[in-house]
């Protein structure tokens, strides 16, 4: 823990101000809970294809800033694995 103007700056803080970290792996597969994936690139010349993934996601809905009755719904995110 730092002392800045007087205040104790966490660690964790600190290391969040300085941005993202430069220095990452990359992986163009994955697997996850038992389930593999590839990136779009890496599959490109393949017959078979695994780079799709769904996110089922629980949302609350308001119809204004005013509702005081949201509704619970379900959204399902699609996407490709890509690799930038």
């Amino acid at each position: 823990m730092q002392v800045w103007s007087g205040k104790a700056v966490n660690d964790e803080v600190k290391w969040l101000s300085q941005g993202p970290n430069r220095v990452m792996k990359r992986y163009n597969a994955f697997i996850i809970n038992g389930f593999r994936f590839h990136t779009k690139y890496r599959e490109r010349l393949r017959r078979t294809q695994n780079c799709g993934i769904v996110v089922n996601s629980s949302i609350t809905s308001y119809a204004s800033a005013r509702d005081s009755n949201p509704v619970e719904g379900s959204v399902e995110y699609y996407g490709l694995l890509t690799d930038y």
